[in-house]
């Protein structure tokens, strides 16, 4: 389990990125199959943050409320910067 850990902490940057690169296209569809994906796995993974803002963004996305929605970026953004192998910050 813990090699799948680390797995899912390294994907982390690419799953950022993409998650700019869905809202900057304004791809709703994709943004939302993302962050239902991280909803799922962050708390699997030892990381109950990761779901809590996948959880607000979700909500954000249903009613396409950019402005929260890029708050919640940043807050992934910030979150997904901090995480280490061994714990969550």
């Amino acid at each position: 389990m813990e090699k799948l850990k680390e797995e899912y902490i390294a994907s982390l940057k690419g799953k950022s990125f993409k998650i700019k690169e869905y809202i900057n296209k304004r791809d709703l569809t994709k943004l939302k199959i993302l962050i239902h994906s991280l909803k799922g796995s962050g708390a699997t993974y030892g990381y109950p943050r990761i779901t809590v803002l996948s959880s607000q963004m979700e909500k954000l996305i249903e009613k396409e409320n950019w402005e929260g929605i890029n708050e919640v970026k940043r807050k992934m953004e910030a979150l997904f910067y901090k995480i280490k192998p061994d714990k969550e910050s």
